[in-house]
């Protein structure tokens, strides 16, 4: 920081220096904010990665259950015609058991 030094001040050369920390000393003391953001961090990072877990597992295994269990069943009991005809090929092949 720069400033035109007041003659006959002997306080200047202090006082100029003393302002030069102002910034400093702010952003250090934002930094004391950072703890109160940690839990509410690690609650979101747990949400999420609880989530990812779940639609990982569960919901490939439901969707193969229904595929497996659910739809044969379906139409099984579905009256023929164009409707049943229509969807039996597009009964999630991709999930059915070898």
């Amino acid at each position: 920081m720069t400033t035109t030094p007041r003659p006959n001040d002997p306080n200047a050369p202090i006082e100029n220096f003393s302002q030069c920390h102002v910034g400093i000393v702010a952003n250090l003391n934002a930094l004391g904010g950072l703890p109160a953001l940690l839990a509410p961090a690690t609650q979101a990072h747990r949400l999420a990665s609880d989530a990812l877990g779940f639609f990982s597992a569960a919901v490939i295994e439901h969707h193969r259950e229904e595929a497996q269990e659910l739809f044969p069943a379906v139409l099984a009991s579905a009256v023929r015609g164009e409707g049943r005809d229509r969807l039996a090929p597009q009964r999630c092949s991709s999930f059915q058991a070898s």
